[in-house]
Order: C-alpha cells, then structure tokens, then sequence
C-alpha cells in the first residue's frame, strides 16, 4: 500500500501539523487544536480579526460540550455575544460533534499578529508614468469638486 507522500518522496508538512501540535494544545486546555490553527475559516474574517479563541476547557472526564474563552476587543464584544449560539453551531459543525456548549468573553486587547493590518497610505504615482500629471489634475479636480458639495450640503 502506497504511503501519503509527494513526488519527491516527503510527505506534506500540513498533514503532520495537528499531529505534532495535538500536545502542545492539549496542556493549554485546547484539546482540538484545529480551533486555534482552523479559527479564521471556522468564524470567518471580520469576526477573527477582533476575537480569538484562549482555551477550551471541557468538564473533568470529557471531551465535549467545553466552554471556549475568547479574548474579544471590546467594542466587538457586544457583537460576538450576541452570535455566540451561531458560532457556537459553526464550531460544532466543523468539528461534527459537540466541541462547545457554552462561550465565554474577556475583554482584552488582541495579540498583535491577530489584529487587522492598517490599509497602507495613498502614494502618488511616480513622474515617470505616463499620463500621471493627466490622472493629478483629475483627481484635484474631482477633490475640489467633492469638497464643494459638501460644503453646500453643510457637511
């Protein structure tokens, strides 16, 4: 029977992840590390970029219905506890058994890895493009023009 293995005969470094990591998680109350590597697909992007999972703490004797702690942005929390019973079926369903029965909330601030990146500031184009002095002065008229109307508006 022929082995999970590439071309080059070395099998994948993402299939032996959970594998190496299952103990690591497990001394930290993540008994399925998937929810700390898999967080962003399971909750999606908007939510995982202002709250991530701390630990899953099970009751003493079992692996299911745990209680997962998420260090949440304050300004999220509101928002997360209020879709805690869908994230709640959204985990669940990932992992096809029931992982979590309850959610709790710390307000806190994110690790920094876990924060959303800063949109990079505007940079004007180089002189050395073609028609950029065309695109400047249509872009300050369009400015000029904008600001205008919302001077009329009283905005």
């Amino acid at each position: 029977m022929k082995d999970a293995r590439s071309a080059a005969g070395l099998a994948p470094v993402g299939r032996m992840v959970n594998g190496l990591a299952r103990p690591v998680f497990a001394r930290y109350g993540f008994a399925v590390g998937a929810i700390l590597t898999e967080w962003r697909a399971i909750v999606g992007v908007p939510l995982a970029d202002h709250a991530q999972p701390e630990r899953l703490a099970f009751p003493r004797g079992q692996r299911r219905d745990g209680t997962l702690h998420l260090r949440v942005e304050s300004a999220w929390a509101p928002e997360v506890q209020h879709l805690s019973h869908r994230l709640i079926e959204r985990i669940n369903a990932h992992f096809g058994f029931r992982a979590v029965a309850r959610i709790t909330l710390r307000h806190a601030v994110l690790a920094p890895d876990r924060q959303p990146l800063p949109q990079p500031p505007a940079v004007a184009p180089p002189p050395e493009v073609e028609g950029a002095s065309e695109l400047d002065r249509a872009l300050a008229a369009l400015g000029a023009a904008m600001a205008g109307r919302v001077r009329r508006k009283g905005g």
